[in-house]
């Protein structure tokens, strides 16, 4: 066998052990690869006693509490088993909110499309926007209200 013909043997050698070295690896490997991240999804409906499938915002609130910002129902509480729809924005007429989040002392901020509202749980605040309608998400209106 000619020196040419024992490299070329031997590179083969060298490829098939590397192969096979990956594959192993692989194998071995691969059951941990789909396992970084798991979430339990749970699909919940009109007929769970969502009050519409309007949803522009979810935010939770220091109790575990998630607040819901629709198109329509105005803000909804769920608590993880019923929905109520929050009567102080819906007597108050707010019944699209855009966008919802909590600040440090945890009054409850809602954006619709004329005004920002404040809630403290027991009482809406308006902040009236001159100028006609507007388009903000949450943390974009937060930093210009007390």
């Amino acid at each position: 066998m000619s020196k040419i013909h024992q490299i070329k043997f031997q590179f083969h050698k060298v490829r098939t052990k590397c192969v096979l070295i990956y594959l192993i690896l692989s194998c071995c490997l691969f059951p941990f690869w789909g396992y970084g991240q798991l979430y339990d999804f749970v699909k919940i409906t009109r007929e769970d006693g969502l009050p519409t499938t309007g949803i522009n915002d979810i935010a939770q609130d220091s109790s575990g509490m998630y607040w819901l910002a629709t198109e329509g129902a105005g803000l909804v509480r769920y608590d993880g088993q019923t929905f109520r729809i929050d009567e102080a924005t819906s007597a108050y007429g707010a019944l699209v909110i855009n966008s919802l989040g909590f600040d440090q002392n945890q009054n409850l901020w809602m954006v619709t499309d004329k005004e920002i509202l404040k809630y403290d749980g027991f009482q809406l605040y308006p902040y009236v926007v001159s100028g006609g309608t507007f388009k903000l998400r949450w943390n974009d209106a937060i930093t210009d209200y007390p």
